[in-house]
């Protein structure tokens, strides 16, 4: 059994204070054996946190905030997205966006009041991670337009030539499976705001378990609806090869 922590957009501590306190219950050191983070990890102290709890971790670059500080205020702008769009047609270009600060003292990713934009800034658009014998492609999501959108998962899924894809970005937990891929995005771990939800609408706080076993994946997915952590299973097989009978 091999399991993999399937997380992202925390947002901590800009959007949310923490992950919620019974996910962190959930959550124990020793027990995951792989992380992949789809981003939007902000402060040093969460990724310190992932690191806590297993020595495998992948992260890819989110959407990089833009701080004006001054006596009085902070405020945390969002910088035009970082993608560019074929003509007419569902496909996604990434582009490597830098980040532009209104302020010398800057924060990056990674920061809990050091200053570290440079880390920030080596983190990948995408990521491929062979676990077992699965091919797990990793992206944010932000890249993808429409955001979301199957045509367009499905073209980065063929981009990347993986098994499983997993993206973030919308702060809603999907899964689903298409010719004979599967396609994971876990949410937000912290319920952080989204501009894609309507005034009032928050984000149900989820996460993803995947047991990893040969030529199959269990996916568990955990979501906090008001005070309660609710569990649901999804089981997912890995398609032959081209050319490979099944018997």
């Amino acid at each position: 059994m091999v399991l993999v922590l399937v997380i992202g957009d925390m947002h901590v501590p800009h959007r949310k204070a923490d992950l919620p306190k019974k996910f962190k219950a959930l959550l124990q050191p020793g027990k995951i054996q792989h992380i992949l983070c789809t981003g939007n990890v902000v402060d040093k102290l969460t990724y310190d946190y992932l690191r806590s709890l297993a020595t495998d971790v992948h992260v890819v670059r989110g959407i990089c905030p833009k701080l004006t500080q001054d006596a009085h205020v902070q405020t945390v702008e969002l910088l035009p997205l970082p993608h560019t769009l074929a003509a007419n047609a569902r496909v996604c270009v990434p582009v490597r966006a830098s980040c532009r600060y209104a302020h010398p003292q800057v924060r990056g990713d990674f920061d809990d009041g050091t200053f570290l934009p440079v880390v920030a800034d080596s983190l990948p658009e995408t990521k491929v991670v062979k676990i077992g014998q699965f091919q797990l492609g990793l992206c944010h999501g932000h890249q993808v337009v429409p955001w979301g959108d199957q045509e367009a998962l499905g073209a980065l899924q063929r981009q990347l030539d993986c098994d499983i894809l997993v993206t973030g970005h919308t702060h809603c937990f999907t899964a689903y499976e298409a010719e004979g891929k599967l396609f994971i995005n876990p949410g937000s771990a912290t319920g952080a705001f989204s501009p894609s939800f309507q005034l009032g609408e928050e984000p149900t706080p989820s996460f993803v378990l995947m047991d990893v076993q040969q030529t199959r994946v269990v996916i568990y997915v955990y979501e906090l609806v008001g005070e309660e952590v609710k569990v649901k299973k999804i089981e997912h097989a890995k398609a032959p090869a081209a050319g490979v009978q099944v018997a």
